[in-house]
């Protein structure tokens, strides 16, 4: 990233960056349902502890995962804006689920389990959708909606260096599995 001569090449590096991370962080990742086991449903419930979930050390990475998820978010919320208007537009369906797979892997990497859990809940039901091929309904646009902001609010706190134990997967993992009901 340092050696990038130009915006357009530093662009292209983010870029690839960003995709070796998702490749490597989807081939290392095991598929599984929603459905918590038994031992994972009493640790989603259970409180974290203070300071569980914190960034890694390396403030390089900090710095591309914040930048990333920043233009990420932002890509989001124009994509939410424009399904709002066209519910049957699968292309931004599409988008928006990319969206939230670049998210979690991109958490993956920098050590943020409980971010990357709740974009991956995301991103089951965006699955799910493209593969019923079922447009857009106001209950999943107000999904969507609240599940930008929840994470934006997440990567604002990490920005702010501030405690991250407020923020838990769970929230958003029990409203995918009720909009899925």
């Amino acid at each position: 990233l340092e050696s990038a001569p130009d915006d357009a090449a530093l662009l292209a590096a983010r870029e690839r960056l960003s995709e070796a991370l998702v490749d490597f962080v989807h081939t290392a990742s095991e598929p599984g349902s929603l459905e918590p086991t038994a031992a994972e449903g009493r640790a989603a419930t259970a409180p974290a502890a203070p300071g569980a979930e914190q960034i890694g050390p390396d403030d390089e990475m900090r710095e591309v995962f914040l930048e990333e998820a920043g233009e990420v978010l932002a890509g989001a919320q124009a994509t939410l804006v424009g399904l709002v208007h066209e519910p049957a537009d699968l292309e931004r369906v599409t988008t928006l689920r990319r969206a939230f797979h670049t998210l979690k892997g991109s958490s993956r990497m920098v050590g943020l389990r409980e971010f990357a859990d709740a974009a991956w809940a995301c991103e089951q039901v965006y699955n799910d959708r493209l593969v019923e091929k079922r447009p857009a309904d106001p209950r999943l646009l107000d999904f969507t909606s609240r599940a930008l902001d929840e994470l934006g609010s997440w990567t604002d706190a990490i920005a702010r260096g501030l405690p991250l134990d407020a923020f838990q997967a769970s929230s958003l993992r029990t409203a995918a599995q009720a909009l899925e009901a």
